[in-house]
């Protein structure tokens, strides 16, 4: 059964029939047809700036950026986290840095993350697309500020070699180790909590995936 924190859903039959049952407050935007993405309120999910109570606390969503990386095969590059007890991977991801664009904010993330930002940015999300934390990690993450992130997704083709890819470029590396993955292997290695906006995105980019 879907947990009620899953808020991102691609519009469709099944996306109504979830609705219809009240589990889900709304489809997700940039992946159904324009006719159902027309029916939803697009300024519910514009980022950080909208805030829902939750448990009786109100908490913005993180505005930030998430990169599907691809290789020249196609695959995608996927990254283990430093700093979870369970092993856990995804894609290169961050925040938005005050008045700063998406774009900049992925170049700026791929850099400091993986050591290189040498890509050709391929497509781009048509809307917001959002997750909610965990109601423990939404506690403690970020002085409990954030209810969740609302993130513009970018496709990347890297342009590098290899050998140029250092997670600890930066200094305060977040990974521990990275490959390059095929879509379905992503998503068996993400955490649970991600893997409706990881669904969207490959979706929304599944062209640029068939090439």
């Amino acid at each position: 059964m879907l947990a009620t924190s899953y808020l991102v859903l691609p519009c469709g039959k099944a996306a109504k029939e979830i609705l219809g049952h009240g589990l889900i407050r709304e489809c997700l935007l940039g992946v159904g047809t324009m006719d159902q993405r027309s029916n939803i309120n697009k300024a519910e999910v514009a980022g950080s700036k909208t805030q829902e109570s939750h448990k009786g606390t109100t908490r913005a969503y993180r505005r930030g950026v998430g990169i599907m990386l691809l290789s020249s095969r196609n695959l995608v590059f996927a990254a283990r986290r430093i700093d979870m007890a369970v092993e856990a991977w995804q894609m290169p991801q961050g925040g938005i840095d005050g008045a700063e664009a998406p774009r900049a904010a992925a170049m700026r993330e791929l850099k400091e993350e993986i050591g290189t930002n040498d890509v050709e940015i391929i497509g781009e999300s048509r809307d917001w697309l959002r997750y909610d934390f965990p109601e423990e990690f939404a506690r403690t993450a970020w002085g409990g500020r954030y209810h969740g992130q609302s993130q513009i997704w970018y496709a990347m083709r890297f342009r590098g070699r290899d050998r140029e890819i250092n997670l600890d470029a930066s200094g305060h590396a977040e990974f521990s180790d990275w490959r390059w993955m095929t879509p379905i292997d992503v998503l068996n290695a993400i955490v649970n909590f991600k893997r409706p906006v990881y669904d969207a995105v490959f979706e929304e980019f599944k062209e640029i995936l068939r090439s």
